[in-house]
């Protein structure tokens, strides 16, 4: 299927005979196609949300971990056929907790924060399951999506962050990269766990780098971060302010604008050149 009518298609003439695999294919296959483009196709999904929701009980934890991040990667929220299949996934992911592995724990959580389905014992049972796992298990993208979740989700377990804060403190954070950095320093800014250690290690690594491989988003939360957490490192803002000032400024987004100028006036990191820049791209 190279487009969303022609997958629906397929489901239309095959659905009956769709075990397990084939369900979790589909919505794999659909998450790719999506891109947004979801308007006026409510009724023609209604036939597979139900039977995904029929289904669930059925499905192995890869497949229910399929489902979930790829309603919440095609923006299946709000009113409509899968509304159903969003009420029966909490309870089939809590089932199958025990043997999902770190991608698919952290790919859960995320796409319940990101489609705005936090619900608490949710979030509660994928905690413990967390804290109670080997987080040398988990690579930097498990960890720093993971954080994320809990913090969008507004679920700042201390125990659950301790844990990733003590994992992500004993790695070389040389392996991640510039938005696993940014989105973990954001994490734990967010949830309130300022981490004095967890935000040296990653200060040492941001001013280590070139950051040049920082997008917008990665500087203006990065600095944003710090400065929430009350760890203004001069060492990092002089390294942020100088990447800001050496950039084009068209590519910033007036959020990236606004939330890099606040964190530096937040840090007292006064510095010139970038008030300067950012105050002739605001003008512009």
């Amino acid at each position: 299927a190279r487009a969303l009518p022609e997958l629906l298609a397929l489901h239309q003439r095959h659905g009956d005979d769709f075990n397990g695999f084939h369900i979790g294919a589909f919505w794999s296959k659909f998450k790719a196609l999506a891109r947004g483009r979801l308007s006026g196709l409510g009724d023609r999904l209604a036939p597979v949300c139900e039977q995904t929701a029929r289904m669930l009980p059925e499905l192995d934890a890869r497949q229910v971990a399929n489902v979930v991040h790829a309603f919440a990667k095609a923006e299946l929220v709000g009113a409509g056929p899968w509304e159903s299949v969003w009420a029966a996934l909490p309870e089939a992911v809590r089932r199958r907790l025990g043997v999902y592995n770190p991608q698919e724990l952290s790919n859960t959580a995320w796409a319940f924060a990101k489609a705005g389905h936090a619900s608490q014992e949710l979030f509660n049972a994928i905690s413990a399951e967390v804290v109670r796992r080997r987080l040398g298990d988990f690579n930097p993208q498990d960890l720093s999506n993971t954080a994320w979740a809990f913090a969008s989700a507004g679920h700042a377990s201390s125990e659950l962050f301790r844990a990733i804060s003590a994992e992500v403190v004993r790695r070389r954070l040389g392996d991640f990269n510039p938005q696993e950095l940014s989105n973990t320093a954001w994490a734990f800014a967010k949830a309130g766990h300022a981490s004095s250690e967890l935000f040296k290690a990653i200060s040492a690594e941001v001013v280590r780098r070139r950051l040049g491989n920082f997008n917008p988003q990665d500087l203006s939360n990065t600095a944003w971060a710090f400065a929430s957490a009350g760890h203004a490192s001069s060492e990092l803002f002089n390294a942020v302010s100088a990447e800001v000032v050496r950039r084009r400024l068209g590519d910033f987004k007036p959020q990236h604008l606004s939330n890099t100028a606040w964190a530096f006036a937040t840090a007292g990191h006064a510095s010139s050149e970038l008030f300067r820049v950012i105050s002739a791209e605001v003008v512009r």
